[in-house]
Protein backbone atom coordinates (compact mmCIF):
# COMPACT_ATOMS: atom_id res chain seq x y z
CA UNK A 1 0.00 0.00 0.00
CA UNK A 2 1.88 3.04 -1.27
CA UNK A 3 -0.20 5.37 0.92
CA UNK A 4 1.53 3.93 4.01
CA UNK A 5 4.51 6.23 4.51
CA UNK A 6 5.98 5.00 7.82
CA UNK A 7 5.81 2.28 10.49
CA UNK A 8 6.06 2.51 14.29
CA UNK A 9 6.90 -0.75 16.08
CA UNK A 10 7.34 -3.58 16.85
CA UNK A 11 8.02 -3.58 20.60
CA UNK A 12 9.92 -6.88 20.54
CA UNK A 13 13.38 -7.70 19.27
CA UNK A 14 12.54 -10.71 17.03
CA UNK A 15 9.59 -9.14 15.23
CA UNK A 16 11.40 -5.82 14.76
CA UNK A 17 14.49 -7.55 13.37
CA UNK A 18 12.43 -9.74 11.04
CA UNK A 19 10.64 -6.73 9.56
CA UNK A 20 13.56 -4.33 9.18
CA UNK A 21 14.98 -5.69 5.93
CA UNK A 22 11.54 -5.59 4.29
CA UNK A 23 11.02 -1.97 5.29
CA UNK A 24 14.52 -0.99 4.17
CA UNK A 25 13.99 -2.63 0.77
CA UNK A 26 10.67 -0.77 0.41
CA UNK A 27 12.20 2.56 1.49
CA UNK A 28 9.76 2.61 4.41
CA UNK A 29 10.64 4.90 7.33
CA UNK A 30 10.73 2.69 10.45
CA UNK A 31 10.55 4.16 13.97
CA UNK A 32 11.75 1.39 16.28
CA UNK A 33 10.48 1.05 19.86
CA UNK A 34 11.45 -1.76 22.21
CA UNK A 35 14.30 -3.21 20.14
CA UNK A 36 17.84 -2.43 19.03
CA UNK A 37 18.62 -3.10 15.37
CA UNK A 38 21.58 -2.59 13.06
CA UNK A 39 21.63 0.92 11.55
CA UNK A 40 19.85 1.22 8.19
CA UNK A 41 19.07 4.12 5.89
CA UNK A 42 15.35 4.36 6.75
CA UNK A 43 15.50 3.13 10.38
CA UNK A 44 15.33 5.46 13.39
CA UNK A 45 15.51 3.93 16.85
CA UNK A 46 14.03 5.33 20.05
CA UNK A 47 16.81 3.71 22.04
CA UNK A 48 20.45 4.41 22.85
CA UNK A 49 23.21 2.76 20.82
CA UNK A 50 23.60 -0.89 21.88
CA UNK A 51 27.08 -0.41 23.34
CA UNK A 52 25.79 2.23 25.77
CA UNK A 53 22.86 0.07 26.89
CA UNK A 54 25.11 -2.98 27.22
CA UNK A 55 27.65 -1.07 29.32
CA UNK A 56 24.90 -0.09 31.77
CA UNK A 57 23.53 -3.65 31.90
CA UNK A 58 26.93 -5.14 32.68
CA UNK A 59 27.72 -2.46 35.26
CA UNK A 60 24.46 -3.41 37.04
CA UNK A 61 25.80 -6.94 37.63
CA UNK A 62 27.99 -5.35 40.32
CA UNK A 63 30.92 -7.35 41.61
CA UNK A 64 29.97 -10.56 39.79
CA UNK A 65 32.90 -11.78 37.70
CA UNK A 66 31.11 -14.61 35.85
CA UNK A 67 27.93 -13.56 34.04
CA UNK A 68 25.43 -15.58 32.00
CA UNK A 69 23.66 -14.05 29.00
CA UNK A 70 20.10 -15.15 28.18
CA UNK A 71 19.00 -14.16 24.69
CA UNK A 72 16.79 -15.37 21.83
CA UNK A 73 19.24 -13.95 19.27
CA UNK A 74 22.96 -14.22 20.11
CA UNK A 75 23.79 -12.24 16.96
CA UNK A 76 21.49 -9.30 17.84
CA UNK A 77 23.27 -5.97 18.40
CA UNK A 78 22.55 -5.75 22.13
CA UNK A 79 23.61 -9.35 22.78
CA UNK A 80 26.86 -8.79 20.91
CA UNK A 81 27.40 -5.52 22.78
CA UNK A 82 26.82 -7.23 26.15
CA UNK A 83 29.53 -9.77 25.35
CA UNK A 84 31.90 -6.94 24.40
CA UNK A 85 31.04 -5.01 27.58
CA UNK A 86 31.73 -8.09 29.70
CA UNK A 87 35.21 -8.34 28.21
CA UNK A 88 35.81 -4.60 28.60
CA UNK A 89 34.82 -4.72 32.27
CA UNK A 90 36.98 -7.76 33.00
CA UNK A 91 34.09 -10.21 33.40
CA UNK A 92 33.67 -13.65 31.88
CA UNK A 93 30.71 -15.04 29.93
CA UNK A 94 29.59 -18.12 31.85
CA UNK A 95 26.93 -20.82 31.78
CA UNK A 96 24.09 -20.83 34.26
CA UNK A 97 25.74 -23.40 36.50
CA UNK A 98 28.80 -21.27 37.22
CA UNK A 99 27.46 -17.72 36.74
CA UNK A 100 27.22 -15.29 39.65
CA UNK A 101 24.77 -13.06 37.77
CA UNK A 102 22.72 -13.07 34.59
CA UNK A 103 21.86 -10.46 31.97
CA UNK A 104 18.53 -11.41 30.41
CA UNK A 105 17.43 -10.14 27.02
CA UNK A 106 14.57 -12.65 26.97
CA UNK A 107 10.86 -11.73 27.13
CA UNK A 108 9.28 -11.53 30.61
CA UNK A 109 7.68 -14.98 30.77
CA UNK A 110 10.76 -16.83 29.53
CA UNK A 111 12.96 -14.91 31.96
CA UNK A 112 10.57 -15.60 34.82
CA UNK A 113 10.56 -19.31 34.05
CA UNK A 114 14.35 -19.47 34.37
CA UNK A 115 14.69 -17.37 37.51
CA UNK A 116 15.71 -18.96 40.81
CA UNK A 117 15.59 -17.51 44.31
CA UNK A 118 18.54 -15.27 45.12
CA UNK A 119 19.73 -14.97 41.50
CA UNK A 120 21.34 -11.62 40.71
CA UNK A 121 19.55 -10.70 37.49
CA UNK A 122 19.65 -7.67 35.21
CA UNK A 123 17.33 -7.07 32.27
CA UNK A 124 15.78 -4.53 29.94
CA UNK A 125 12.35 -2.97 29.40
CA UNK A 126 10.31 -6.22 28.99
CA UNK A 127 11.05 -7.16 32.60
CA UNK A 128 8.96 -4.21 33.78
CA UNK A 129 5.91 -6.25 32.72
CA UNK A 130 3.64 -7.69 35.40
CA UNK A 131 3.97 -11.08 33.65
CA UNK A 132 7.60 -11.29 34.76
CA UNK A 133 6.68 -10.92 38.41
CA UNK A 134 3.72 -13.28 38.07
CA UNK A 135 5.87 -16.07 36.62
CA UNK A 136 9.06 -15.52 38.63
CA UNK A 137 7.24 -14.94 41.94
CA UNK A 138 9.54 -14.08 44.83
CA UNK A 139 12.57 -14.82 42.62
CA UNK A 140 11.84 -11.57 40.75
CA UNK A 141 12.68 -9.45 43.79
CA UNK A 142 15.98 -7.64 43.41
CA UNK A 143 16.03 -7.88 39.62
CA UNK A 144 17.49 -4.68 38.13
CA UNK A 145 16.02 -3.24 34.92
CA UNK A 146 17.86 -0.75 32.70
CA UNK A 147 15.55 1.02 30.25
CA UNK A 148 15.27 4.21 28.19
CA UNK A 149 11.52 4.24 28.94
CA UNK A 150 10.39 5.33 32.41
CA UNK A 151 7.06 4.23 33.82
CA UNK A 152 4.80 7.27 33.20
CA UNK A 153 3.55 7.31 36.80
CA UNK A 154 7.06 8.32 37.91
CA UNK A 155 7.51 11.10 35.33
CA UNK A 156 6.87 14.60 36.60
CA UNK A 157 4.08 16.52 34.89
CA UNK A 158 2.26 13.54 33.37
CA UNK A 159 -0.87 13.65 35.57
CA UNK A 160 -3.09 15.35 32.95
CA UNK A 161 -1.69 13.16 30.18
CA UNK A 162 -2.39 10.01 32.22
CA UNK A 163 -5.93 11.21 32.97
CA UNK A 164 -6.55 11.71 29.23
CA UNK A 165 -5.06 8.28 28.56
CA UNK A 166 -7.41 6.66 31.09
CA UNK A 167 -10.40 8.49 29.58
CA UNK A 168 -10.01 6.74 26.23
CA UNK A 169 -12.22 3.85 27.33
CA UNK A 170 -13.96 2.13 30.25
CA UNK A 171 -11.21 -0.37 31.13
CA UNK A 172 -7.94 1.33 30.19
CA UNK A 173 -5.01 0.11 32.34
CA UNK A 174 -2.27 2.36 33.66
CA UNK A 175 0.11 3.24 30.81
CA UNK A 176 3.20 1.05 30.70
CA UNK A 177 6.78 1.81 29.65
CA UNK A 178 6.02 1.82 25.92
CA UNK A 179 3.23 4.40 26.14
CA UNK A 180 5.34 7.58 26.27
CA UNK A 181 7.81 6.57 23.52
CA UNK A 182 4.88 5.59 21.31
CA UNK A 183 3.28 9.00 21.73
CA UNK A 184 6.60 10.69 21.05
CA UNK A 185 7.08 8.52 17.93
CA UNK A 186 3.70 9.71 16.66
CA UNK A 187 4.76 13.31 17.27
CA UNK A 188 8.04 12.71 15.43
CA UNK A 189 6.21 11.17 12.50
CA UNK A 190 3.63 13.97 12.40
CA UNK A 191 6.46 16.49 12.34
CA UNK A 192 8.23 14.70 9.50
CA UNK A 193 5.00 14.46 7.47
CA UNK A 194 4.35 18.17 8.00
CA UNK A 195 7.86 19.02 6.83
CA UNK A 196 7.49 16.79 3.78
CA UNK A 197 4.11 18.37 2.96
CA UNK A 198 5.62 21.84 3.17
CA UNK A 199 8.15 20.82 0.51
CA UNK A 200 5.55 19.23 -1.80
CA UNK A 201 4.54 15.57 -2.07
CA UNK A 202 4.22 13.28 0.96
CA UNK A 203 5.58 9.80 0.27
CA UNK A 204 8.06 7.40 1.84
CA UNK A 205 11.09 9.09 0.33
CA UNK A 206 10.12 12.62 1.37
CA UNK A 207 9.08 11.50 4.88
CA UNK A 208 12.38 9.64 5.30
CA UNK A 209 14.31 12.72 4.20
CA UNK A 210 12.34 14.88 6.62
CA UNK A 211 12.64 12.39 9.51
CA UNK A 212 16.43 12.69 9.51
CA UNK A 213 16.11 16.30 10.66
CA UNK A 214 13.02 15.98 12.87
CA UNK A 215 13.16 16.11 16.65
CA UNK A 216 10.75 16.71 19.53
CA UNK A 217 10.94 17.55 23.22
CA UNK A 218 8.41 16.27 25.73
CA UNK A 219 8.11 14.10 28.84
CA UNK A 220 11.13 12.05 27.76
CA UNK A 221 13.29 15.10 27.12
CA UNK A 222 14.74 15.93 23.71
CA UNK A 223 14.55 13.20 21.06
CA UNK A 224 16.74 13.58 18.00
CA UNK A 225 19.00 11.27 16.02
CA UNK A 226 22.70 10.61 15.97
CA UNK A 227 24.54 9.72 12.76
CA UNK A 228 23.47 6.06 13.00
CA UNK A 229 19.79 6.81 13.63
CA UNK A 230 19.80 6.11 17.37
CA UNK A 231 18.22 8.41 19.97
CA UNK A 232 20.86 11.03 20.61
CA UNK A 233 21.37 11.60 24.38
CA UNK A 234 18.77 8.97 25.30
CA UNK A 235 18.36 8.74 29.09
CA UNK A 236 18.67 5.42 30.90
CA UNK A 237 16.47 4.70 33.91
CA UNK A 238 17.07 2.05 36.54
CA UNK A 239 14.34 0.05 38.28
CA UNK A 240 14.46 -2.77 40.82
CA UNK A 241 11.74 -5.36 41.44
CA UNK A 242 10.29 -5.17 44.95
CA UNK A 243 7.53 -7.21 46.57
CA UNK A 244 4.89 -4.95 44.98
CA UNK A 245 6.51 -4.60 41.55
CA UNK A 246 9.26 -2.54 39.88
CA UNK A 247 10.32 0.65 41.65
CA UNK A 248 12.79 3.40 40.64
CA UNK A 249 16.22 2.45 41.94
CA UNK A 250 19.44 4.30 42.57
CA UNK A 251 22.66 2.48 41.61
Amino acid sequence: DETVVAVIGHYRQPSSAAAQSLYTEAGMPFLVIGATLPPARTTWQLSPPPDRLAEALVEATGTARRVALWTEEPSAPTAQAVEAALRAQGKALAGDGEAEAVVSLLPPVQTGERMTQGMRAVGTTPLLAAAFGAVAGEAAQGTVIITPYPLPQAVEGTSEWRAAYAAMGPHVPEPGPYALPTYEAVRLLAGAIARAAAQGEVDRATVAEAMAGTDVEGFLGPIGWDGAGFWREAPLYRYRWAADGPRPDLP
